[in-house]
């Protein structure tokens, strides 16, 4: 028995003494990559961190450390290029709300706004057109519509009409406004074109004065550095066909397009609209903001006031051109 556990004990010692030994831990063995074979990315020494790492360089949208973010007057800077006077000399106009002002005038109501006529001693009409109520939605910003209607483009729009849409565009038709397109080129009267009409806003200040703008002063031309040339709006008022369904194949009846669209002031080209901008470079939609010197703050109520032009301001619209055409 003696014999067989000292056998025993010399057979494991010899199988200790031929197994091989683990590398130690703290020197690992690198592999050597076969011929060919991609070693992969190279170890880098590692290296402690640097206590003071450099600040990055301050971006336009980044200030920098310890500077305080840019404020909406460095956005939109104080300029008197912007500034325009008001008209002097315009009434001031009930909105669509005072009913018994209207009623006594003897205007022609409709929903959020109103048919007028003035006359002369002679009892002759001297001025007509519509005034509708309207509401301030920006004032700072790209904008394509001067106005629209609710649910229109109200993100890039300097108003609100609140007036039913086709009162309106009938209260333009009483007011003895043709529709037509839009012209080619400015002050060529031989061509067919919408009649040119007079947009003014008028609205109280801070102070409870009341003010009154041509719709031109509220937006700026970018490229011009100033306010539009008060030149009027092309009353377009675009009729789409469409299938009547009640009727034989082919029969088609008109709609409004404006009713679909909202769009009732437009700044960029809209061949939908209600009243265009008739400027040649209205095609362009990346050129005009509002005029932030001159508008109310977002929010206010104005009265939207559309007639034809009378004498002096086709005179003045001629003008406008002329200077345009240079």
């Amino acid at each position: 028995m003696r014999a067989v556990r000292f056998l025993a004990g010399l057979v494991l010692a010899i199988a200790a003494c031929d197994s091989p030994k683990p590398p130690a831990a703290s020197a690992p063995v690198p592999t050597v990559p076969e011929i060919g074979e991609n070693p992969g990315p190279v170890a880098q020494e590692s290296r402690p961190a640097d206590p003071s790492p450099k600040a990055p360089s301050p971006t336009p949208q980044d200030p920098g450390p310890g500077q305080p973010p840019p404020t909406v007057e460095e956005h939109f800077p104080a300029k008197s290029e912007y500034l325009v006077k008001p008209v002097e000399g315009e009434p001031i106009w009930p909105g669509a709300g005072d009913e018994k002002e209207i009623a006594k005038r003897g205007f022609l109501p409709f929903k959020g706004g109103y048919q007028y006529e003035l006359r002369d001693a002679a009892g002759k009409i001297s001025q007509s057109g519509a005034v509708v109520d309207g509401r301030i939605l920006l004032t700072h910003g790209l904008i394509e519509l001067l106005g629209c209607g609710e649910g229109g483009k109200e993100y890039e729009s300097v108003l609100r009409l609140e007036a039913d849409i086709q009162a309106l565009d009938l209260a333009l038709q009483l007011s003895g406004l043709k529709r037509g397109p839009v012209p080619a080129r400015l002050n060529d009267t031989s061509m067919t074109q919408g009649s040119r009409v007079v947009v003014l806003l008028q609205w109280e200040d801070d102070g409870g004065r009341t003010v009154t703008h041509h719709a031109e002063d509220c937006v700026v031309n970018i490229h011009r550095q100033k306010s539009m040339p008060r030149v009027g709006w092309t009353y377009v008022g675009a009729l789409l066909a469409l299938p009547d369904p009640g009727a034989p194949a082919g029969k088609t009846f008109r709609v409004l397009a404006a009713t679909g669209t909202r769009s009732l002031l437009t700044t960029y080209r809209d061949p939908t609209t209600l009243l265009d901008n008739p400027i040649e470079d209205a095609v362009d939609d990346t050129l005009y903001i509002a005029n932030y010197m001159v508008l109310p703050k977002m929010g206010s109520k104005v009265r939207v006031i559309l007639r034809a032009p009378d004498e002096r301001a086709r005179k003045a619209i001629a003008d406008a051109e002329k200077e345009l055409a240079k």
